[in-house]
């Protein structure tokens, strides 16, 4: 009876819980949105099929109640699938850069070139020395200095500006005139700085400095304004000074020392300068200028017999002295129209022999 009993518990149990399962399996359609419908055919299962899976559902359920209600079948313990191993990325190492090799300089290089700061730079004729003229905002010193270098760029005499530094102006500034031919000698003067103002004048206080013994003398005596022009044989000095009236011209024989001298502008009373000479190519004659109220005369001057001879004048700026003419002859002129003309200065007649002005 008792068995009985038990068994009719458990087909009772059976049924309800193959009714649970049922509808626990039944999925539950969520409905779609509104979309265009699509026709999804129907499939109906037939009575065996539906048998089968009734069959089988109840039979799993039966075992799972069996299971919990006897224990007969001990649990089963899952074994837990072992987890999937992570993989670590492999770091690639970065490429080693090799750095840019650093230059080892060249001890036998040549250094590159200083830019030379001289206002002027003179070189011997035998190119055994160099003079160059600093100013005093650029020598060390803070005064006007000219160095003289051999040709290893060591400086072998420095001539610093003499006397007192000048402030206002016009003031005096050193400049060098030029080597003697056989370099042994360097001449140097100073100038002053007219600005807006043509002269005749060169400057003052010509003088020259032995490169050998670095002794200095005075070739001009004299604190006031000259002109001077050496003669290309460098045998004769010409110069005027703007202290004498009347106005001089003085050649001087260097290898001598004596001199000689011709009135270069008759006293009118008037200021009169006196400059601007030139020698001929063979040094036996000289042509210098006068000027005296906006005019300018050209003499010309023969050193043997120190004959003068007035050749041109002109109003000034109106005309420019060009040189001598190849064959010596003559005077060449440009005028303000930038004609060349020539002057003969035996018989003074004029002709137009160009232009100045380049044709391509």
């Amino acid at each position: 009876m008792k068995r009985i009993c038990w068994i009719f518990v458990f087909a009772l149990v059976l049924v309800g819980c193959s009714q649970l399962i049922t509808s626990a399996h039944t999925p539950t359609i969520t409905p779609r949105p509104s979309t265009t419908p699509i026709s999804t055919p129907t499939f109906s299962l037939t009575q065996l099929q539906q048998a089968t899976l009734q069959a089988g559902q109840t039979q799993n359920a039966a075992y799972a109640i069996t299971q919990a209600a006897f224990g007969t079948q001990s649990a089963q313990t899952k074994t837990a699938a072992p987890p999937t191993p992570t993989k670590t990325p492999t770091k690639t190492p970065l490429p080693t850069y090799t750095r840019f090799p650093t230059s080892t300089p060249d001890p036998n290089a040549t250094p590159s070139p200083t830019p030379d700061l001289a206002d002027q730079v003179v070189i011997s004729p035998d190119y055994n020395f160099v003079a160059k003229l600093y100013s005093g905002y650029i020598y060390p010193t803070g005064i006007e200095t000219i160095e003289i270098q051999d040709t290893n760029g060591q400086v072998v005499w420095t001539l610093p500006y003499q006397g007192e530094i000048p402030t206002g102006d016009p003031r005096r500034y050193l400049r060098i005139y030029e080597w003697s031919q056989d370099s042994r000698h360097l001449y140097f003067y100073y100038a002053f700085g007219f600005d807006g103002v043509h002269t005749l004048w060169d400057g003052y206080n010509l003088q020259v400095m032995d490169v050998e013994t670095g002794a200095i003398q005075q070739v001009i005596v004299g604190e006031e304004l000259s002109a001077f022009q050496f003669s290309p044989n460098e045998r004769y000095l010409a110069y005027t000074q703007a202290d004498d009236s009347p106005r001089m011209l003085f050649i001087r024989d260097v290898q001598t020392g004596t001199e000689r001298s011709v009135i270069a502008h008759v006293d009118s009373g008037n200021y009169v300068q006196a400059g601007w000479i030139t020698w001929s190519d063979d040094s036996g004659e000289i042509v210098y200028h006068t000027w005296e109220d906006e005019w300018i005369q050209v003499y010309h001057v023969d050193i043997a017999t120190m004959q003068t001879k007035m050749v041109f004048e002109y109003w000034v700026e109106s005309y420019w002295f060009h040189g001598w003419s190849a064959d010596g002859k003559s005077l060449e002129f440009i005028s303000y129209e930038e004609e060349i003309i020539a002057i003969n200065i035996d018989s003074g007649e004029q002709i137009t022999i160009g232009t100045a002005i380049p044709t391509p």
